[in-house]
């Protein structure tokens, strides 16, 4: 076999397996509705978010008051309101990346992302404006959050109204995978752009 097309293929099955590492350090499954409605309430009145519907349609908006089986939603579309089911729902997402306080942190902000991120994720957090604390989201309540700093075993209680930045951290692992993934895939094109340039002799 070729050696180029040996190399392009190994190549290839390690960008491949690299990706899965780095994509797949947190999956999850579509949760119930119960748990729906609970990041609806945790996210609260006036956040805007992006709904996806158990009918597979999408919408963007505010929610405008929440109710005990349903919550009024106003789409950016047409700013009419629309009751929709907690049942109706198949995703909730809060549409930023991450927090960052401007002047003061904003408590409401701040809680919006770590609901966004979730418990389980691993996340990165200003907790002072010049202290950081890098660890897992353990538990997510109305005035505060709970992180399980890394290397440590006791969760560190952390007010939302001292919150300056949060969002999430890659851990060392994913890390490797994605700058190896990365390596893999500018040798990868080095190889196969390199097929054409064979030089023939003539006869």
């Amino acid at each position: 076999m070729d050696v180029r097309k040996l190399t392009a293929k190994v190549l290839t099955f390690g960008l491949l397996h690299f990706s899965i590492v780095a994509g797949g350090t947190r999956l999850q499954a579509a949760p119930p509705s119960n748990e729906v409605k609970q990041r609806v309430e945790q996210f609260g009145v006036g956040t805007e978010l992006k709904l996806k519907l158990a009918g597979g349609d999408s919408v963007r908006g505010q929610v405008q008051s929440i109710g005990p089986d349903s919550f009024l939603f106003v789409p950016k579309e047409d700013s009419t309101p629309r009751e929709i089911a907690f049942s109706e729902l198949e995703k909730v997402r809060y549409p930023k990346r991450g927090y960052k306080a401007d002047t003061a942190p904003d408590p409401a902000a701040a809680k919006r992302m770590v609901v966004q991120l979730g418990v389980g994720e691993h996340i990165m957090v200003k907790v002072s404006p010049t202290e950081k604390v890098r660890g897992h989201i353990r538990a997510i309540n109305d005035d505060h959050f709970l992180v399980q700093p890394d290397g440590q075993t006791a969760n560190l209680s952390v007010p939302y109204n001292s919150v300056w930045k949060v969002n999430k951290n890659l851990s060392f692992g994913a890390t490797v995978a994605i700058v190896v993934g990365i390596a893999a895939a500018v040798v990868l094109i080095l190889v196969l752009s390199g097929e054409d340039d064979i030089d023939v002799l003539p006869n």
